[in-house]
């Protein structure tokens, strides 16, 4: 009551339990940081213990009453928007690029990259089977992966086992941005988003992009065809058939960066801010 706020944002952590009560008089705004399932997507894909699941689900039906109490709730895509049905006030604002790349790839690179978590979220455990696959047709290409996380063991084991060349998973770098210039095809194989900022980044640095079309997220940033690859979730074989396309071509990769470069744009700072300016307003 001290503060006197005209507006209070929550990001839907514990807070939310709360929120809702509090009569200072501000307009309270959730932001839905992730997903509207994320929780429950994340307990299930971590655990088979039906008490820890059923608990989520408990969960997940209390934060959709918790939100209602608010005054409006920003998702970041519009499938996120749809998932979201018994609210009524309600907007798309996604994250924006936290940098802007004057240098682009020049395709040229025989390097694939990769990035995220090492969690099973991230799915780096389906694109390393997808990678034994192709290792062999193109001996000369390599594949980059940049993280950190609680599979990382997991992963290098897999590698091992299967006697996989060219994948090197490195650790979180402080310059992405760096990276995505030296490659050439950016690939993002999860399982499950909230909306999927490194697409974004790769493409503002020119690269073409495959995802696994996957709830939510690259639905939404990704035209299949035109600015990248959407690949239904799951289907291991598409996926190496459409990086199989890219390595091949220096004239695909080329158009769809093209194509990229425009659609990163939309996400620059400058233009997502002034969706918040005008939310506030």
């Amino acid at each position: 009551d001290s503060i006197k706020p005209d507006y209070t944002t929550t990001l839907l952590s514990h807070e939310i339990d709360f929120l809702g009560e509090i009569k200072d008089g501000s307009i309270k705004i959730a932001e839905c940081h992730f997903n509207r399932n994320f929780r429950l997507q994340f307990v299930k894909s971590n655990t088979s213990n039906p008490i820890k699941i059923i608990l989520a689900y408990f969960r997940n039906f209390i934060l959709e009453y918790k939100v209602k109490k608010l005054d409006t709730l920003v998702c970041l895509t519009k499938e996120d928007y749809k998932a979201w049905s018994s609210i009524k006030n309600k907007t798309v604002i996604p994250n924006f690029i936290s940098f802007k790349s004057e240098k682009k790839s020049d395709l040229k690179s025989k390097r694939l990259i990769s990035a995220g978590r090492y969690t099973k979220q991230k799915g780096f455990d389906l694109l390393l089977q997808i990678w034994g696959n192709i290792q062999n047709k193109y001996p000369d290409w390599q594949l980059f992966v940049y993280g950190d996380g609680i599979e990382r063991n997991s992963l290098e084991n897999y590698i091992s086992r299967n006697n996989l060349n060219n994948v090197y998973l490195k650790h979180t770098v402080s310059d992405i941005a760096s990276k995505y210039i030296e490659s050439s095809i950016f690939i993002m194989p999860s399982r499950f988003e909230g909306f999927g900022l490194v697409l974004v980044e790769a493409m503002e640095c020119g690269l073409p992009v495959a995802a696994f079309d996957c709830s939510y997220g690259p639905g939404d940033i990704i035209n299949n065809g035109m600015d990248g690859f959407l690949i239904p979730q799951g289907n291991l074989e598409l996926m190496q058939n459409k990086l199989e396309d890219l390595i091949n071509s220096f004239e695909l990769r080329n158009s769809i960066s093209k194509n990229a470069i425009i659609k990163a744009e939309q996400y620059s700072i400058e233009n997502i801010i002034k969706r918040w300016t005008n939310l506030y307003k």
